[in-house]
């Protein structure tokens, strides 16, 4: 048998249940829970032959969880100077889809950068990597914030930070894709053009504001509705940045 920790402070808790739900997901591998006075444990173990296979995912939700939900908390409290409410991130709708677009910019350069640290580390201590390992991404967050900042000005408008947002949208260079949005007690996204169901992380107070961070993560190009009871409010910020039609039912 091969066992692992993936460890994190009890003050992440939205971190917390993002990894232990993922860890649950991974049919090769079991895992229980322990705690100190101010960490979670998940320990993971499963048979040796499945283990290279484990640790390709758990170095992915430690990533995810870096590069997703620490990079939306940093981001947010630089472009807000702390004043942006609550830790998971109280912020305006224009201001939760500037920062959904600077978390996903460089996605792909950071994973790989990101990967290659978790690699070589002795444990998966996902906030001791953050404070310790990642000065040069924390380099760049810095200096995309500093960017927006500059091109924002003191007193944005939610106009000026939509047109901000579509720029970065489209100077990511990432693919375009064509998303649906279905559901309705619960909503789903799917991003049609690779075949895949997108996870709706919890890094934002407001439910509608993690919606979009979804969409936004699979560089929409075009947006299906296939609920007609979705808010207008969602609607009337991604129709600025996104063409949006409605499926026929």
């Amino acid at each position: 048998m091969w066992s692992t920790a993936i460890s994190i402070d009890k003050r992440y808790g939205r971190e917390f249940a993002y990894i232990l739900g993922e860890v649950k997901k991974n049919k090769y591998s079991s895992c229980a829970v322990e705690e100190s006075r101010f960490r979670y444990f998940v320990q993971v173990v499963s048979e040796e032959k499945y283990r290279a296979a484990v640790v390709r995912d758990v170095i992915r939700i430690v990533a995810d969880v870096i590069l997703i939900y620490f990079k939306a908390r940093y981001l947010k409290k630089r472009l807000t100077d702390g004043r942006g409410g609550d830790d998971a991130g109280t912020v305006g709708d224009a201001m939760a889809i500037l920062i959904s677009s600077l978390i996903y910019f460089d996605v792909g350069i950071e994973s790989r950068i990101l990967n290659g640290i978790i690699t070589d580390s002795d444990e998966y201590s996902v906030d001791g990597l953050f404070m310790f390992r990642m000065g040069e991404l924390i380099y760049n967050w810095d200096e995309l914030c500093a960017l927006s900042a500059g091109l924002l000005s003191l007193n944005p408008s939610d106009s000026d930070i939509l047109n901000l947002t579509s720029f970065l949208i489209d100077a990511s260079k990432g693919k375009k894709n064509k998303i649906t949005v279905s559901g309705a007690d619960e909503i789903s996204v799917f991003n049609v053009t690779t075949n895949e169901k997108i996870y709706i992380h919890d890094i934002f107070s407001d439910e509608k504001q993690n919606l979009t961070n979804a969409i936004i993560s699979c560089y929409p190009e075009e947006i299906c509705l296939k609920n007609k009871n979705l808010s207008e409010r969602v609607l009337n910020v991604l129709k600025k940045i996104v063409k949006i039609q409605a499926a026929e039912i």
